[in-house]
């Protein structure tokens, strides 16, 4: 747990440098969806292998708990945010196979 809440921690910090270079001193509403869709991504790809190995160990599906309760149960609060993109990568892989199975072609931003 120690090294989930480490990694969470250094990928937001990493995000508010990159926010704080890239910043023009004015808001910009595209880049800052831009930013916060990165950090979810950023943040689903460092918890989301960690959770399925906590997971396996206590034979509890981590990813079906929500963000609330994962902060709860793990006491790391950067959690937030990790299980809406674990949802949506199940989603994306779901249609992908589904695709795959009915011998379509896949859309060009699922390739």
């Amino acid at each position: 747990l120690d090294m989930l809440k480490k990694a969470l921690v250094e990928v937001e910090a990493e995000d508010v440098q990159r926010r704080e270079r890239e910043s023009t001193g004015e808001f910009n509403a595209g880049a800052y969806i831009r930013a916060n869709n990165k950090l979810q991504i950023e943040k689903g790809k460092t918890a989301i292998p960690l959770l399925l190995s906590i997971s396996g160990q206590l034979e509890v599906d981590m990813l079906g708990l929500s963000d609330t309760h994962l902060q709860v149960v793990l006491g790391v609060d950067e959690i937030s945010g990790v299980q809406s993109t674990a949802e949506e990568v199940l989603r994306t892989i779901h249609t992908q196979k589904e695709l795959i199975e009915r011998e379509e072609e896949l859309p060009k931003s699922l390739r």
